[in-house]
């Protein structure tokens, strides 16, 4: 009889932390890793909402505890909305939108690095609204990423790639991630020969600086001038004849 196969131990993985004064992006992240944690840990429903209690920091788990003293029993969503009012700070949705609104690149920051910021504020601004379908039924319509694609647009750093992006006659139409692949490619294509254009402008500067160091000729002087007499109101050559009585 064969002996059953051994499975190798599986890595530990790390506990994910929640604490007390979070904003939203922080919790919505926290609620991802949770998630993942989860279900590499196999964690099932039973010890579920005990697990994702022990997530809380201390003086977290303390707020729980005198909210709930039973909190780990509870069902596991009735947790997370518990911990989630807790945790967060309460931020009015025109605030988090006007937040969203102002975010722009910084000019050390990569792109690639930009979008995700953009794309986790934009999670907590709720950008839906309500239509009436064709069928006559009021349905809900959500326009984050249209919203997120013009951020990403009006808040690309360098000025000669967001010209080009914003001049491009089908930008509104790509997807967020195509718009991210636009502007990631010309930042490539922009930072590949950072030194020749150093070079160049070094250069420039260089020449710049010597032609002002240069002492300028003075131009001799025009012989063949004429002034008016302040006598008689008469032109004469000032190098060549003199006013009366002089």
């Amino acid at each position: 009889m064969a002996s059953p196969t051994l499975k190798p131990p599986q890595p530990k993985l790390d506990r994910p932390r929640i604490d007390i004064g979070v904003e939203e992006e922080v919790w919505n992240g926290f609620v991802r890793r949770w998630e993942a944690f989860k279900t590499g840990s196999g964690i099932g429903e039973a010890t579920a909402s005990m697990q994702l209690f022990l997530c809380a920091s201390e003086p977290l788990g303390d707020l729980l505890l005198k909210a709930d003293p039973n909190i780990q029993s509870k069902p596991i969503d009735e947790v997370k909305s518990t911990m989630r009012q807790f945790a967060v700070i309460p931020v009015a949705i025109g605030v988090r939108r006007t937040e969203f609104l102002q975010l722009r690149q910084a000019p050390d920051e990569l792109f690639c690095t930009f979008a995700p910021r953009v794309k986790g504020k934009a999670e907590t601004c709720m950008f839906t609204t309500t239509a009436t379908c064709t069928c006559n039924e009021t349905v809900q319509a959500d326009y984050t990423t249209e919203t997120v694609r013009d951020v990403l647009l009006a808040g690309i750093a360098d000025l000669d790639i967001r010209r080009e992006a914003l001049s491009t006659h089908d930008i509104q139409n790509k997807s967020v991630n195509d718009v991210i692949a636009f502007v990631e490619g010309r930042e490539m294509a922009r930072n590949a020969t950072p030194t020749t254009s150093m070079s160049a402008l070094s250069a420039f500067k260089k020449r710049q600086a010597h032609e002002n160091d240069t002492p300028k000729k003075l131009s001799p002087p025009d012989t063949n001038k004429q002034v008016p007499c302040p006598d008689c109101g008469k032109k004469f050559d000032i190098y060549k004849q003199k006013t009366n009585g002089s």
